[in-house]
């Protein structure tokens, strides 16, 4: 099998998934084709240079869980038009300052979450826990052991990034704010 039918399965794999695609469940589906993790990863590089070189209306971006074939944000309008709704639920302003705070401080007891936002969070964070978003990681080693929480996967998949390190910064946070006022 040539490098161009490796990149051709792979875009067939991820234009069928719903999901992120890993290198290791990809390399799980090619196994008996000889192709080792390496040249899945050279692929996917070069799949995604050549969509962006094309200006196609579809990009491969990478998650947490692995690399996803999604639309540019530019065609979701016309998307829109087509579902005729929105399929991802929105998350109230309670329910992104609370996830934030998760984010970056992380794992984090609800009695501290609740101190920085200065408001109860106790149903905010059992949607959160509902949707999957947030998951208990453990407990705190102090008097009441109260439970800490945590991003899931799912948050990653969700804000489309692959890790705390794609978070905007403090400073970044502040500019947009200025921006918008």
């Amino acid at each position: 099998m040539s490098e161009l039918e490796l990149k051709r399965i792979i875009e067939a794999l991820l234009f069928a998934s719903g999901e992120p695609l890993s290198t290791e469940r990809i390399f799980e589906a090619l196994k008996d084709d000889a192709f080792d993790k390496k040249q899945i990863e050279k692929a996917i590089r070069e799949l995604s240079d050549d969509y962006a070189a094309l200006d196609l209306s579809f990009k491969i971006i990478e998650v947490k869980d692995g690399f996803m074939l999604v639309t540019k944000p530019q065609f979701a309008n016309w998307i829109k038009k087509l579902t005729h709704k929105v399929k991802t639920a929105r998350l109230s302003q309670a329910a992104l300052e609370t996830i934030a705070i998760v984010a970056y401080k992380g794992p984090i007891t609800r009695v501290q979450i609740d101190d920085i936002r200065g408001i109860s969070s106790f149903g905010v964070v059992a949607t959160l826990l509902k949707r999957g978003l947030i998951k208990v990681v453990g407990r705190e080693d102090v008097p009441g052991r109260p439970m800490l929480y945590d991003v899931t996967d799912k948050f990653y998949f969700y804000f489309g990034i692959k890790s705390r390190d794609d978070l905007p910064r403090l400073r970044e946070i502040e500019e947009i704010v200025n921006e918008a006022s």
